[in-house]
């Protein structure tokens, strides 16, 4: 394939995963403005998340084999054709209306997983995996990102609904793009044989092998460092630490950039050293340091110290994922590779939204964020654990 092509093709995909994303998360920064429109609780929310994040959990089970039937270009123009869908009907209907688009969107989210990395398996050369598949997955946090800095701005100046027609004219420019190219992108062989749609296929296709459990069990904890950093510590700042709610936001900021930045670096850091397990060793060597850290930290400790935590959480808990990417696809058995990734996603998916349920419980009954957050020390050693398991198992 010419190199333009090629370069055409990771760029959508990684626009197609950051406008999902956005897509996703793109209530969230307005939460007090939707809530006062549609006369509910701020909290409510959470529920939108949660219900989208089941419904990509569902879709990422029969996601596979959508692809195989459909192909990998085609269905990533699907899953954008789906989200742009979902975010106009959550502008319908009151609750009705971003239930069922809170839906419609989880399921056109839930197919990218398997049609994007299929796209870039095809594309990249293996030696690059790590790094291209960093960038990718760098389109998570762009995505919130995104949400952070044009859902207040919608909100204030054109009404919240106009954040949801944002996403769904950028989700259909992409899947107009696409679509076009779907022919002109020679990346796949198409496979006639007729496409199972077991449910079972991605969980079945990763238990076929130790060394890929193992790999799917480190993300699992590594997941749950980042989604319970991302999610926790704001509130951990502003009522352990006593900052300011603005102030904890500039924390959180700073571990979102470091977080798509270091992604890139690490990835290319393990193409480097074609040793994508080492990597993650090392990444989670880094996380045992930083969940320790909350145990020392108190009202005293100086802002560069704080400053230095976020950066190293940034390039660590939420710097893990491309480079992960290319480690499941090493070792995935080619002809399988689809259902690995659609089963990862699965797992994935499932830790997201139950991860931060557990710890809310956990909090709670330990009345202080600083022991619960600790604990994630636990998470990172049996992170390394199942990281090293997967390096040495053959």
């Amino acid at each position: 394939m010419p190199i333009d092509q090629r370069v055409a093709a990771i760029t959508a995909v990684t626009l197609a995963q950051s406008i999902g994303a956005w897509g996703m998360f793109v209530y969230t920064a307005g939460a007090s403005a939707i809530a006062t429109d549609l006369n509910i609780p701020a909290a409510y929310i959470g529920y939108q998340i949660g219900i989208a994040y089941f419904a990509a959990t569902l879709c990422t089970l029969f996601s596979g084999s959508l692809t195989r039937r459909m192909g990998y270009v085609l269905s990533l123009a699907v899953a954008m054709a789906l989200i742009a869908l979902g975010a106009v009907v959550t502008t319908f209907w009151q609750l009705a209306g971003m239930f069922a688009g809170s839906i419609i969107m989880g399921l056109g989210f839930g197919l990218i997983p398997a049609s994007a990395s299929q796209i870039l398996i095809s594309v990249t050369e293996k030696n690059k995996r790590a790094f291209i598949f960093s960038i990718k997955q760098s389109g998570i946090p762009i995505g919130g990102m995104l949400s952070a800095l044009t859902t207040p701005y919608f909100a204030e100046q054109l009404g919240w609904r106009a954040a949801g027609y944002a996403v769904s004219i950028s989700c259909l420019l992409i899947f107009l793009f696409l679509f076009v190219n779907r022919h002109r992108w020679n990346i796949e062989d198409r496979n006639t044989a007729p496409t199972s749609f077991n449910p079972f296929l991605p969980l079945i296709a990763i238990h076929r092998s130790r060394r890929l459990m193992m790999l799917i069990y480190m993300a699992v904890f590594y997941v749950g460092i980042q989604i319970v950093w991302l999610t926790f510590m704001s509130p951990f700042f502003v009522e352990d630490l006593q900052f300011s709610l603005a102030e904890a936001g500039y924390f959180l900021a700073i571990v979102q950039v470091t977080g798509i930045v270091g992604r890139i670096l690490w990835g290319w850091l393990s193409d480097r050293l074609q040793d994508n397990f080492s990597a993650m060793l090392m990444l989670g060597w880094i996380m045992v340091i930083c969940c320790a850290a909350p145990y020392f930290l108190n009202t005293d400790t100086s802002i560069l110290v704080l400053t230095l935590l976020c950066f190293f959480i940034g390039f660590s808990a939420v710097s893990w994922n491309g480079v992960f990417h290319a480690a499941l696809i090493e070792i995935a058995d080619p002809g399988e590779t689809v259902q690995v990734i659609a089963g990862m996603a699965f797992y994935i998916y499932v830790a997201m939204f139950t991860w931060p349920a557990l710890y809310a419980l956990l909090i709670e009954w330990s009345g202080n964020y600083t022991i619960s957050m600790t604990t994630l020390v636990l998470f990172s050693f049996a992170g390394i654990y199942c990281a090293w398991q997967s390096k040495v198992l053959r």
